[in-house]
């Protein structure tokens, strides 16, 4: 199972995490509650994602690390879009990014409670479907995730202008 990434994600190559017994999520909350290595397969909206490493940046990723919203981050997902296509062909890297955009594009203002171009403080980029998930992996998704180029230490989620950013000086 491999994802093409964009930009920042790219660089969350699935490494080893803060272990710990118990499940990663509060049944019907979002985002996890301890720290540890996620399927892309498995990220859900309201999913915070550890800092990117100053790895190598790979252009696909099979997992990656989330944390607690209420540790510093910088990136959270904020929905999940499916790809449209009219039938059971993957439709292409262009038509996929297309999608993608449009798709994340439309769901931020909801999530965070701004409109993308009303602000500069956040941005977006997403984890798609390569034609090797999609055929192997009946892969549909595309994973729309917020970010911020300043630690965060709570969810953007209706955040608006009001980040939740982490205080410099601790």
């Amino acid at each position: 199972m491999k994802w093409l990434t964009m930009g920042l994600v790219a660089a969350l190559l699935a490494a080893a995490c803060s272990g710990g017994d118990g499940p990663m999520r509060e049944p019907g909350q979002p985002g996890v509650v301890r720290s540890g290595s996620l399927s892309v397969f498995e990220l859900m909206v309201g999913d915070c994602l550890a800092d990117p490493s100053e790895a190598s940046i790979p252009s696909e990723v099979d997992a990656l690390d989330a944390v607690p919203c209420s540790q510093p981050h910088r990136l959270e997902v904020f929905a999940v879009v499916a790809v449209e296509t009219g039938d059971d062909l993957y439709p292409g890297e262009s038509a996929v990014t297309a999608q993608a955009d449009a798709g994340c594009l439309g769901e931020f203002p909801g999530y965070t409670g701004v409109e993308y171009f009303a602000q500069s403080a956040l941005y977006f980029t997403y984890i798609y479907p390569t034609l090797d998930s999609w055929s192997a992996n009946d892969d549909r998704d595309i994973v729309c995730v917020v970010g911020s180029a300043q630690a965060l230490n709570g969810s953007v989620k209706g955040a608006g202008d009001a980040l939740p950013l982490v205080d410099p000086g601790s």
